[in-house]
């Protein structure tokens, strides 16, 4: 009877410990960065007569980023407000709408506003284009969603360990005294040697 009980409590335990493991892997951590508006246009290749002026919320690119919030102030139906445009990776780093826009090497688009025209002229929608300038206001900024490595999340766990460690070390030592006392005092040492060493590898491989 006790064999099949202790399977199932090892069981158990292994399910919980996958679980958390997922979890870890899957940390995430928010950071805000500045940007920049791209006011772009073009033709439509087979059309020159359509074209687009498209206007893209551009920062640099942050490894690991799997999402990003561009918040702007712009003018729309005759009063300033601030908005905002939320875009998973790969973002809209190839865009195409009338005409395909392509953000630089190095960094991300998020397409927050546009505009188009259709003719029989040729037209390139640069006039378009600098009118839309008039209707943004600095500044933009990048508010990103960051998948922390896992040599990250386990850095951060041990390092939480090691502060608890030497937590309950610097209390033990207050009350200790003699041969007990000089031994928890090594033992101190070492835990902050440790700590340090973990709080090195967070600086190392920590987004």
């Amino acid at each position: 009877m006790r064999l099949p009980r202790l399977a199932a409590t090892l069981a158990a335990l292994l399910v919980l410990a996958a679980v958390g493991a997922s979890a870890a892997a899957a940390a995430t951590v928010t950071r805000t960065v500045p940007g920049e508006y791209v006011f772009a246009y073009g033709q439509r290749p087979d059309a020159p007569g359509n074209c687009s002026a498209i206007i893209f919320a551009q920062w640099a690119d942050v490894p690991g980023t799997i999402a990003a919030t561009a918040n702007y102030t712009s003018l729309s139906n005759g009063s300033w407000g601030e908005r905002s445009e939320t875009r998973e990776a790969p973002f809209d780093d190839t865009y195409t709408w009338v005409a395909t826009y392509t953000a630089p090497p190095g960094t991300h688009w998020i397409a927050i506003g546009k505009g188009w025209s259709a003719g029989p002229r040729p037209n390139d929608c640069s006039a378009m284009s600098e009118r839309q300038r008039a209707l943004y206001r600095t500044p933009v900024t990048i508010e990103l969603t960051i998948q922390e490595p896992p040599a990250c999340v386990a850095a951060n766990a041990s390092i939480a360990k090691l502060a608890r460690r030497t937590a309950t070390l610097q209390k033990q030592l207050a009350r200790a005294s003699g041969k007990r006392k000089r031994s928890l005092s090594r033992k101190l040492a070492g835990a902050k040697r440790d700590l340090a060493r973990a709080q090195a590898a967070a600086g190392q491989h920590c987004p």
